[in-house]
């Protein structure tokens, strides 16, 4: 984004459309209408049970445990992540564009995936190890998510999504390869440019590899902090929450994992990634955002009673006694 703002002609360089006029740039589009509906209304009915999760996060009794502050973050930046990659996502692979259809709008808002795409990896490792921590209780560490410390973990993700969204490569979307490409050109024949601004991904490729090998470092972690729990405790009912706790974090650090990974795989291996693959990746990605609303509805009793009951209010009804009390008895699922 820095070049767009502040070295105006080295964007036009490395971003020129004045090869094609605007109809044979369009020509090179593929319209792929059923991945842009698909993606749209998943993206549309996670949004809708998203955004009470998240209200039913900010009650006081869930507010006060560090996990819940992070989880919020995350929300914030999947509703925005749902957003890109299902709806704006969709839309664009229905129309069937390409860079040069769109180029300030799309060059702007592949600034703001890529800074996003950071956002969502430093929250997920930030949690990672908020869980590890938590989960022994040694207070000296435990101290580092408390009270007004946790505001600096936050600035530290807003940090890291200016950091991307500013001084790393646009990744523009393109339906020829259905996804949010760094080379604006990627597909579209008889472009013969300088590409060396597209390849630079040193930035990505190291946060890429860095949250897949931290993210497995955490749940592995965790995993065995479990299974040596439960050689020292033999507490039955300790290891049941410990293992609905674990399993949640493993199956949404495991969407991030992949998505990361496979990216970082094509970018090591270009040869190798074809149609398939890609879209493979993209759905991947997708299900970063949308996946963790799905585990929080299947495994998380305290959000799914506050998601329900938000929509019986919105009906006229008044959810039932029990379901407001076990919103406040389910948070201690995430300080065990």
């Amino acid at each position: 984004m820095d070049i767009y703002l502040f070295d105006h002609e080295k964007y036009k360089y490395f971003y020129n459309c004045s090869m094609y006029t605007t109809e044979q740039w369009n020509s090179f589009g593929v319209r792929r209408p059923g991945l842009g509906i698909f993606s749209i209304i998943v993206g549309t009915l996670a949004i809708i049970l998203y955004v009470p999760c998240a209200k039913t996060m900010l009650l006081p009794e869930l507010w006060k445990l560090p996990c819940y502050r992070l989880m919020f973050l995350n929300s914030i930046i999947d509703i925005l992540g749902l957003i890109n990659s299902c709806i704006v996502s969709g839309y664009l692979s229905i129309e069937g564009v390409v860079y040069c259809s769109y180029p300030d709008f799309l060059y702007i808002y592949g600034s703001f995936t890529m800074g996003l795409w950071a956002a969502q990896c430093m929250t997920a490792l930030i949690l990672g190890i908020n869980r590890c921590i938590e989960f022994w209780q040694y207070r000296l560490l435990s101290g580092l998510f408390k009270g007004y410390k946790m505001a600096f973990w936050w600035m530290v993700v807003i940090a890291y999504f200016f950091l991307f969204f500013m001084f790393t490569g646009s990744s523009p979307y393109n339906t020829i390869m259905n996804m949010w490409m760094t080379d604006p050109y990627a597909g579209i024949p008889g472009i013969k440019v300088d590409r060396s601004w597209y390849a630079n991904l040193k930035l990505l490729n190291i946060n890429n590899t860095g949250v897949f090998v931290g993210l497995s470092s955490c749940y592995i972690f965790l995993v065995f902090s479990i299974w040596l729990r439960r050689r020292m405790t033999g507490s039955v009912t300790l290891s049941k929450i410990q293992r609905q706790v674990s399993i949640q974090a493993c199956v949404i650090c495991s969407f991030i994992c992949l998505a990361g990974g496979i990216y970082v795989f094509f970018e090591l291996f270009p040869e190798i990634a074809g149609p398939t693959l890609i879209i493979i990746d993209f759905l991947s990605w997708q299900c970063g955002f949308y996946g963790v609303i799905i585990c929080y509805m299947v495994m998380n009793t305290t959000l799914r009673r506050g998601v329900i009951g938000f929509y019986l209010q919105l009906l006229g009804y008044l959810p039932h006694p029990n379901m407001t009390a076990s919103i406040v008895t389910g948070a201690v699922v995430c300080t065990t």
